[in-house]
């Protein structure tokens, strides 16, 4: 029996070798060859093959497994895989697992080497290397086992390599393993013993300046990458190599080491290559890599400080330099640094044409010039153009070849969208990574094993870095120097106040603050307030109003501010024309706003932030028709910027998009003591969100706005706010808490003597009633707060009150009344044009219709409380509506008809991600009853 797992896993049947096409079969074999000595349990094999999803079934699978590999093996009598408690066992000699065989001889070439015997060595270390056939378990799916074992063979083969290199360099091959070694530090960029490897060969072959600058590129590297220095093994070659000193090149052979450098004036010789290092550990990227290959010949690669501009342009640069053998030119424009001084293209463009050939005393004297003798020089040949660190088109343009051929890669802060109108280019915006690709990073840097080991901590590291690459890259840094501690430990110091401090490398290259002041400072100072204005709203978007409110600026000077912002990167553009600050920006922008801007300074912002939060959702209330319990907010006060809507669909579109802001507006107002926006920015948003099903956020929301009011002494606002809290708690069924509410609120009221505060508190126990099933509760109530008239807004309220009444009547079983009473309120709503009462008069009304035995009746109702919601853009109604639409057609006998109108429910839901898709989805399973769906539809709606 033999068994190979350097490359994919293979077994030898006796007269060829052969994979084993199932994948957890596989998967088995690999956990068994890489769980040491001894048995694996089952349970262990189970979290190998499962990880944390483990199947009931998981012992009758892991047998069937077994078979199947012992088949496989043709281990018929299972002395291979043994049957060992308490679990199972690999039972294989010492020749017959490839992966064995070459750590022996690994040993043994060590060994030789040591000893002094180059020769044999190398010859013991080749057929080492022979026995690779690619990354070892490479057809295994991934568990932290596997990924722990390849990965200690992948190390294990990389040492082979360099002591099979050093025996070339001991028996005179310096020259010859040179592009060898420049291929392998490429592929392992922070491997320093391979970087001394190619130094001495370099140096040993008489190659000094290119020894000196492999020094120099490893040391920009590491700095940048983290933060640290060479180490002294290398620092000292380093000082050797500059002293000159003697060397050996082959056995017994002393070669004095001289410089070797260009005759002064004259060019390199040989195409350009000036790529730098590629950044190691690159991970993610798939769609941008995919783009960039797309064939447009100027790509520009665009986003946020530290987000892997530079990381992903060179990376394609090395996958993609073999398609322009007439070089790779890079340069540096300097566009954002600490010395904010971006290159010139003149002296760029005298680079550039230096490496190609072009003698200094050629050299045009013209920026002019010298860019047409670039395009000329281009012109014909396959050359890649790597331009880092733009700061605008202006400064890229003359850098640009003129014909077909070359290839062009930009990176830049700014979007540099000049460059897509003059010169074609493709805009690739790079944004943070996706959480996949996060740990991933981490994986590449600190190791699967340490990743897999502190599952908790890395999604903690992770979240906190809020997925952002540079972030991510010095936190691993940091946790890498210690390898002792936990990485619990690095998490623990991001958790700290000032996140910006626990991600800091004390290196101006890569410190945080100092990479986003290079974007900041070049802005004018309009902008730059605007940009630390922004923290003081936390949410997650802000819209252009809001930021001309808090920086107390006209419209169309914030909205000027906003695209400076969105051009540097540092804001990004959402839906409804709405900006959004990444967290780590916004952990900036906290501080800047901290260092200047006064704390009187901040509150009045603050205010004019908030005032406009909501006036603009009254004005959004207001068109979709929602009852009015309170009265309005009054004027606008001066330096507030309001956003008008033409009609309620751009009022729901932008509720929608303002939604998560409109929350996160509620905390910030309760944390700055601005209680009076909090129960009114409560009340407003409340009905919006009863709408979308969101009774948990609804309930919090009540909660915050009652005890502001509390603070604030506002005793009737306080006990209307808790009978609202009462309706949401009998929404969600909890109708101990719902009575308790409103027993507190009445016994308010009975202090104030208000007769409207009752009836709205009668109103508020009469829908409890209604929940729990009490009809014969609810309908005198309903009479009695109707008989009153003491209500806000007397005929929008009484339309409510009477569809709610209707409702009840209906489950009563008093049809012809419930009718009525739902006409009177489709009469009242029509006339007052409040389109959104129709709309739930017409669901009503189809309800009674199809409980009367008249679903064609019901059909056409229901058909318009459908069309009011979409006039409304009221899109979790629209489903609501489309639900009973299709209980009416599975009524009527048309299934076709029921199954589309569900269908068409199902997707608002699933997009709106409602707790009610569920149970449309089991309308359209196969087991689906035929008259129960209208038994089961929701009540009238508040």
């Amino acid at each position: 029996m033999r068994v190979r797992i350097l490359g994919a896993v293979e077994v030898f049947d006796g007269t060829r070798w052969r994979r084993i096409a199932p994948a957890k079969p596989r998967a088995l074999l690999a956990a068994l060859l890489t769980s040491g000595e001894g048995p694996v349990s089952l349970d262990r094999l189970g979290e190998e093959l499962w990880g944390d999803r483990i199947p009931k079934s998981a012992g009758n699978l892991i047998q069937q497994y077994v078979m199947r590999l012992r088949r496989e093996l043709g281990d018929g009598s299972a002395r291979v895989l043994v049957t060992r408690p308490p679990g199972y066992q690999l039972a294989l000699a010492a020749d017959e697992l490839d992966a064995a065989r070459f750590e022996r001889l690994l040993a043994a070439g060590r060994a030789a080497l040591g000893a002094g015997r180059a020769e044999q060595a190398g010859t013991l270390l080749r057929e080492a290397l022979g026995l690779w056939r690619g990354p070892a378990l490479v057809d295994v799916p991934a568990s932290p086992p596997v990924e722990a074992e390849a990965l200690r063979l992948e190390g294990l083969r990389l040492d082979a390599l360099e002591l099979r290199i050093q025996s070339d360099v001991d028996t005179g091959g310096s020259a010859t393993v040179i592009p060898e070694l420049r291929r392998l530090v490429l592929e392992h960029p922070l491997r320093e013993s391979l970087w001394a490897q190619l130094m001495r060969a370099q140096y040993r072959a008489g190659r000094q300046g290119d020894a000196l600058g492999s020094y120099a590129e490893l040391r920009g590297l590491l700095r940048t990458e983290l933060g640290v220095e060479p180490c002294a093994e290398l620092r000292e070659l380093h000082q050797h190599i500059l002293r000159g000193g003697h060397t050996h090149e082959g056995p017994g052979a002393v070669v004095e080491t001289v410089p070797v450098a260009p005759a002064a004036g004259r060019p390199p010789a040989g195409p350009p290559r000036q790529l730098p290092a590629a950044v190691p550990g690159f991970v993610g990227r798939e769609e941008e890599l995919r783009r960039l290959s797309s064939g447009t010949p100027v790509s520009v690669i665009s986003g946020i400080a530290g987000v892997g501009k530079t990381a992903l342009a060179l990376h394609w640069a090395h996958l993609h330099a073999h398609r322009f053998p007439d070089g790779q030119l890079y340069a540096d424009l300097q566009g954002f640094g600490p010395e904010a001084s971006p290159s010139v293209p003149a002296e760029v463009l005298e680079g550039f044409l230096v490496a190609l050939a072009v003698p200094p005393d050629q050299m045009p004297p013209t920026v002019e010039a010298q860019a047409a003798l670039l395009r000329s020089r281009l012109a014909g040949r396959r050359v890649l153009v790597v331009l880092d660190n733009a700061h605008d088109p202006a400064q890229v343009r003359p850098l640009l070849p003129g014909g077909p051929g070359c290839a062009v890669v930009v990176t830049s802060r700014s979007r540099l969208t000049g460059l897509a109108v003059s010169e074609g280019a493709r805009l690739i915006p790079l944004e943070v990574f996706s959480p996949l690709e996060a740990r991933a990073l981490l994986v590449s840097r600190l190791g699967p094993k340490r990743v897999a080991d502190e599952p908790g901590a890395t999604a903690a590291l992770i979240e906190r870095c809020a997925l952002h690459p540079l972030a991510l890259a010095i936190s691993a840094a940091h946790a890498a120097v210690r390898p002792g501690l936990p990485l619990a430990a690095t998490t623990e110091e991001l958790a700290r106040p000032g996140i910006l401090g626990g991600i800091d490398t004390f290196d101006a290259a890569t410190d945080l603050r100092g990479v986003f002041s290079w974007s900041l400072r070049q802005l004018p100072p309009s902008p730059r307030r605007v940009f630390r204005l922004l923290a003081l709203l936390p949410g997650p978007d802000i819209s252009p109003a809001a930021a001309a409110s808090l920086a107390d600026i006209p419209p169309d000077a914030a909205g000027e501010a906003l695209r400076h912002l969105f051009e540097a990167s540092l804001v990004t553009e959402r839906a409804c024309h709405r900006f959004a600050l990444h967290d780590l920006l916004r952990a900036y922008a906290e501080e800047e706003v901290l260092a200047h801007e006064s704390e009187a300074g901040r509150a009045a912002a603050t205010r004019r932030g908030l005032d406009s939060c909501l006036h603009v959702l009254h004005r959004a209330f207001d068109l979709q028709g929602y009852r009015r319990r309170i009265p309005p907010p009054g004027p606008v006060p001066t330096g507030v910027v309001v956003e008008t809507f033409r009609n309620a669909s751009e009022a729901a579109a932008w509720y929608r998009a303002a939604r998560p802001a409109l929350l996160a507006a509620i905390r910030q107002a309760a944390a700055t003591g601005n209680d009076g926006h909090v129960w009114r920015l409560s009340w407003a948003l409340s009905d919006f969100l009863h709408s979308d099903g969101l009774w948990r956020d609804l309930l919090a929301v009540q909660r915050t706005a009652v005890a502001a009011a509390d603070r604030c002494g506002e005793t009737e606002v306080k006990a209307l706010l808790l009978g609202e809290q009462a309706e949401v708690l009998a929404d969600l069924g909890e109708y101990g808490g719902a009575h308790a509410a409103l027993g507190v609120a009445l016994a308010l009221q009975a202090g104030t003597g208000d007769p409207a505060l009752r009836a709205q508190l009668l109103a508020s126990l009469a829908w409890v009633h209604a929940q729990e099933g009490d009809h014969r509760s609810s309908v005198p109530l309903y009479q009695e707060v109707l008989s009153t008239g003491e209500v806000f807004g007397p005929a929008l309220e009484q339309g409510c009150m009477l569809n709610k009444l209707g409702w009840s009547l209906a489950q009563l079983g008093a049809y012809d009344e419930a009718l009525r009473t739902c006409l009177s309120a489709l009469e009242l709503h029509t006339a007052g044009g409040n389109t959104y009462g129709a709309a739930k008069s017409w669901k009503n009304l189809g309800h009674i219709h199809l409980r009367r035995g008249d679903p064609a009746e019901a059909i056409m109702c229901y058909r318009q409380a459908v069309a009011a919601c979409r006039r409304l853009d009221q899109r979790c109604d629209e489903a609501a509506s489309l639900r009973e639409l299709g209980g009416a057609y599975r009524t009527a006998g048309d299934t076709g008809r029921a199954r589309h109108h569900w269908r068409q429910a199902l997707l608002i839901l699933d997009e709106l991600d409602h707790p009610d898709a569920g149970q449309v989805r089991a309308l359209l399973g196969p087991h689906a009853g035929g008259g129960a769906e209208s038994a089961a539809l929701p009540g009238p709606g508040r």
